[in-house]
């Protein structure tokens, strides 16, 4: 045997076919359907400001509005060191997010010391 775990060792809940999967809740389904209207939203926005022919003034009033917004999501804010909640479908019932190119490997830091 390798010694590599199945995905039942290694995602709660995974073995468990019929079964909801672990640490899925109401309030965490209900945020992954806020943050991906917030990113339709943020995503539409985002093609508006490159196509825009809007005034200076108008663009510097929603510049302005934007900024008033931005210490909502401030409030509660984790660490680059801490976890992502997931914002995605999870079936698997895994609790942390890679990055959306499974391919996709960040660089290593070189440990010399």
């Amino acid at each position: 045997m390798s010694g590599r775990r199945g995905a039942g060792a290694q995602v709660p809940g995974a073995g468990d076919a019929g079964r909801a999967a672990a640490g899925v809740t109401g309030e965490l389904l209900d945020r992954r359907a806020a943050v991906a209207e917030l990113g339709a939203e943020l995503r539409a926005l985002a093609d508006l400001v490159t196509r825009t022919e809007a005034g200076a003034d108008v663009l510097r009033e929603c510049a302005r509005r934007l900024r008033e917004v931005a210490p909502a999501l401030r409030e509660r804010i984790r660490g680059s060191a801490e976890p992502a909640s997931p914002s995605g479908p999870d079936p698997a019932g895994s609790r942390s997010c890679g990055h959306p190119c499974p391919r996709f490997r960040p660089p290593r830091e070189s440990s010399s010391a």
